[in-house]
């Protein structure tokens, strides 16, 4: 009993951790590191837990969402009076108003996901939605001939108190005089709201119908449900009598038609979430059921994991364009890629050092296998990371086996042609670029051009991309070639000046770099070309550890999203005493 308490403390200490930083730093101050640092806990218990800083943010999400915890608890009645059901949606837009004014934390979330491109809080929303759907979908019968359309009036009510309430909180301000802060604006506004439903259902027909069967939709939770609840039983007893023998059979047989009923009515816009949310539960059978089985193994376990692979396979291969991108693959594929890659990485690297390439060049060529073989690393790979990486070693084990009449620049190529959009292929490329134009300083133009053609004549294979995040490598090349070519056009001189003539700055060339980016993000540049501002430092300034900065190293980091932990303290350091003196000044 021991173990299980610490266990349910270790979780609530880190779900709490996580709430506190929301609100006090927002969702940029979520970090593995930061989240271990403050709950008092190792990180790797978060992996082993979660599975990774993406599961525990969710895990976080879905205790503290107003809508999500409500879908999950909901009891479908037999029939609904109109009354009812109007009934139902006056008490959920109140209670969402309550909630949302009172959860600071769920109001930090939102910002979150409103301000930031996030395909976590993306996936969060598309549930919301998913789930959302079956309740609008009790309005829709009685709507159909009204003049107003219901969906839209809640729309505005849900997004009207999303905005009120967030300006109120944080701004402290009033929205058309309308300050909810004060107790009789509060009540002003609850009132509206009961208002505004009230007219809306005061259009509709009053009649009694059924509760909705949502084809497919509604189907696949009831079985999916049950298939969940079969296998905890099993698990649990290590048995099942002849009526669950039986319900699994049909269940389980049931699902894939269930999809494709589903698929087959839902519009197009909800079918990648309603084919993610069926692969995720898959996804957790398959790993409760493995985990079993590496314990204890059976002949009968075999079978039902068995199944419940066979129907993520059928997911996989018929919805391949709307399986989950960012769900992480199943613990019995990870150990089998493990396998597969391991050889693959050995065949490969043997194979580009046979063609006496630069080392650094097989390094990064090995990347998308090296990463994931690397012991540091406790994350599984999603789908789309599992099958990219399975392809792009296939793609180089064919590169490999034929001739070319320069190995380098046809391996370069072919970074272009799979996408293998990485910042340090995107550098090595850079660096290949730089070196021709050193030898070749009279043609610098003519130079950028006829690698400008090179590149955007390379093909590229559709869908294909390393990092969905990230500009593919074409896009890349392109913008750096062409602000180059602008630059050139200006007037301004790529050469670089001898070092002696630098101004050398007391920080590394990562902390200057992000000083820079601030500087630009906070208009203190007249000048808005960022390669510009780029090269002017790279061939007029030094760093601490380096007399010239190379403008693919210093690039790279000025274009990071984020920088390291060490490198924001160190420019905090910097600023704050200049902060100080001004606040002096001031005083």
């Amino acid at each position: 009993m021991a173990g299980k308490r610490n266990r349910e403390e270790t979780i609530r200490r880190l779900l709490a951790t996580v709430g506190d930083i929301l609100k006090e730093k927002g969702y940029a101050g979520l970090g593995v590191n930061k989240i271990s640092a403050r709950a008092g806990v190792h990180k790797k218990l978060i992996y082993y837990y979660f599975g990774s800083l993406n599961e525990l943010v969710k895990a976080y999400i879905r205790q503290k969402d107003y809508w999500l915890p409500l879908f999950d608890a909901f009891q479908w009645p037999a029939t609904l009076e109109k009354d009812d059901v109007k009934a139902l949606f006056v008490d959920l837009l109140e209670e969402q108003f309550r909630f949302f004014y009172q959860e600071p934390e769920m109001q930090k979330l939102i910002l979150w996901q409103i301000s930031d491109v996030s395909p976590l809080m993306r996936h969060i929303s598309e549930m919301r939605e998913l789930e959302g759907a079956k309740f609008l979908a009790l309005t829709d019968p009685y709507f159909e001939i009204a003049e107003v359309d219901f969906r839209s009036v809640v729309a505005l009510l849900v997004g009207g108190i999303y905005y009120i309430v967030l300006h109120a909180c944080h701004n402290k301000s009033s929205v058309c005089g309308i300050d909810i802060n004060k107790e009789q604006d509060y009540a002003k506004l609850l009132k509206t709201i009961r208002q505004i439903l009230n007219w809306s259902w005061s259009t509709a027909p009053k009649k009694t119908i059924p509760a909705p069967v949502m084809i497919g939709e509604r189907n696949m939770r009831y079985e999916l449900d049950e298939m969940e609840k079969l296998v905890t039983a099993y698990l649990y007893k290590e048995e099942w009598n002849a009526e669950e023998e039986i319900s699994w059979q049909i269940v389980s047989d049931k699902l894939p038609r269930a999809v494709m009923e589903g698929a087959l009515v839902l519009e197009p816009g909800k079918l990648p979430m309603y084919i993610r949310w069926h692969q995720e539960g898959l996804v957790e059978l398959a790993n409760s059921l493995y985990d079993r089985l590496l314990k204890a193994p059976s002949e009968r376990l075999q079978v039902l994991f068995n199944r419940v692979r066979s129907l993520l396979e059928f997911i996989e291969r018929s919805f391949k364009d709307e399986a989950g991108s960012y769900i992480e693959i199943p613990n019995f594929l990870w150990k089998e890629m493990k396998g597969v890659l391991s050889e693959k990485l050995d065949k490969i690297m043997q194979g580009l050092n046979s063609l006496e390439l630069e080392a650094s060049l097989v390094e990064v060529a090995l990347i998308p296998l090296a990463n994931w073989l690397d012991e540091r690393v406790f994350i599984l790979p999603t789908f789309s990371q599992y099958r990219y990486v399975l392809w792009y070693s296939g793609e180089i084990e064919s590169f490999l086996e034929q001739r070319h009449k320069d190995d380098r620049k046809a391996l370069l190529c072919k970074f272009i042609e799979v996408n293998f959009n990485h910042l340090r292929s995107f550098g090595y490329w850079i660096r290949v670029i730089e070196e021709e134009l050193g030898q070749n300083p009279g043609n610098p133009l003519v130079i950028l051009k006829r690698l400008r053609r090179h590149v955007l004549q390379t093909p590229v294979i559709p869908s294909a991309a390393y990092s969905e995040q990230v500009l593919s490598l074409r896009q890349q090349l392109e913008t750096w070639v062409d602000e180059e070519i602008s630059l050139i056009a200006e007037g301004w001189v790529l050469a670089s000046g001898p070092a002696e003539n630098r101004l050398k700055i007391n920080l590394p060339v990562a902390a200057i770099a992000y000083l820079n980016k601030l500087l630009y993000k906070h208009r203190f540049f007249a000048e808005e070309n960022q390669s510009l501002i780029i090269r002017h430092m790279v061939d007029h300034f030094s760093s601490m550890d380096t007399e010239n900065m190379s403008i693919n190293s210093y690039s790279s980091k000025y274009r990071s999203k984020l920088p390291s932990d060490s490198t924001a303290r160190l420019i905090r350091k910097l600023l704050k005493p200049m902060l100080e003196e001004v606040d002096k000044v001031l005083s």
